[in-house]
């Protein structure tokens, strides 16, 4: 196991925002993990860092699943531990031309974390390709199961436990043929969301008919924390942003969503407080 000290939530996550974490775990195995969580501390669990909103204060204890990334190919399935980085596994199901993982591609979140939040793009989720989960409890206990429920940016494992293997269900097709749709779902991806500057990716899970309401925001900046007018469901940081900029900023537009709308807006970025 990896363990490091004095390292930054800004150094570790796509927003560049948060404190300093004074011990940060890298477990290397499930029962590694399992070791980690049978003590009796209170840990923060990260993959990629990129559905991350980490406040500026001292955070004890977080472990960080990106070690737990070994990938085994057997026929049609895959089997993947949970710190393995999507994008990477999407890559590399084209060239054993295995088809399911394309719209991966561009997700910027471990295995682990895809599935806990069922990432999806273009009616693509991972509710369609995943077959079994391996977890460990929050108590230690290592489990693994088939009965999962599933729902938008939702499954059932969420709270229940760390993820830290899945087995994929994949359909053989020609390498070059998936190469394509990787392409495709890249230029629809670069045109339509902010490129090239920090963020958590999309904040809000139920975005719909957000255009109708930034365009009756008093305000789109605060410090270094922007909502972006064209992609609305994104909140960016210029290099100064704070936890504080983005909080505000998040609250805003739930406070004018419910105003104009009448909809409760649920935050699809995990917010962690030292």
């Amino acid at each position: 196991m990896k363990v490091l000290h004095g390292k930054s939530f800004k150094d570790l996550t796509t927003f560049k925002i948060g404190g300093v974490i004074e011990n940060l775990y890298y477990p290397t195995t499930t029962e590694e993990m399992a070791t980690l969580l049978r003590r009796d501390i209170n840990f923060h669990i990260i993959g990629a860092g990129s559905k991350i909103l980490a406040d500026e204060g001292l955070f004890e204890n977080v472990i960080c699943t990106r070690l737990l990334n070994k990938t085994h190919f057997e026929g049609n399935k895959l089997r993947v531990e949970a710190g393995a980085y999507a994008p990477s596994v999407s890559v590399e199901c084209m060239k054993h031309g295995l088809s399911g993982t394309e719209f991966l591609i561009d997700i910027p979140a471990t295995i682990g974390g895809a599935v806990i939040m069922n990432a999806g793009f273009m009616g693509h989720e991972m509710s369609q390709i995943c077959t079994s989960v391996e977890y460990v409890t929050l108590e230690g206990e290592i489990k693994e199961t088939t009965d999962i429920q599933w729902s938008r940016r939702w499954c059932s494992l969420q709270g229940v436990g760390v993820v830290t293997a899945v087995t994929l269900n994949l359909t053989p097709k020609d390498s070059s043929k998936i190469k394509k749709q990787m392409k495709e779902y890249h230029k629809i991806r670069v045109s339509h969301q902010p490129q090239d500057v920090a963020s958590a990716g999309g904040i809000f899970i139920n975005h719909k008919r957000l255009n109708e309401v930034i365009e009756n925001l008093p305000y789109l900046r605060r410090g270094g924390a922007e909502i972006v007018a064209s992609s609305p469901n994104f909140i960016v940081n210029h290099g100064s942003a704070s936890f504080e900029d983005v909080i505000h900023l998040v609250s805003l537009i739930k406070k004018y969503a419910y105003e104009m709308l009448g909809t409760t807006l649920r935050e699809e970025v995990r917010v962690l407080v030292s």
